[in-house]
């Protein structure tokens, strides 16, 4: 079994949870991922282009409850502004 099918095995096997990013802007021919705090800024986690936007399916650990991100293009550009925050709600 290659790395890449021991992952997705273990995805599958994982709380995950969803980010969408809606957009006509940023299309398949770039990529989108998303990078966080969570793992130290240091991991591109892609994303997929589902209709008008791109869906992140992330798992739970590191990530909840709660993590700081930003979007990245073409895993070099980095969203401008702050980081994004995403929460549980009260």
């Amino acid at each position: 079994m290659s790395a890449k099918d021991a992952t997705n095995m273990l995805l599958d096997e994982t709380a995950m949870f969803e980010i969408r990013f809606e957009t006509t802007e940023y299309r398949p021919d770039l990529q989108v991922s998303i990078r966080s705090g969570a793992d130290g800024w240091s991991v591109d986690w892609p994303g997929d282009f589902e209709g008008d936007a791109w869906v992140f399916r992330l798992p739970d650990d590191p990530f909840r409850p709660a993590m700081d991100f930003k979007f990245r293009l073409e895993e070099q550009y980095w969203m401008s502004g702050p980081n994004l925050h995403l929460a549980p709600e009260p």
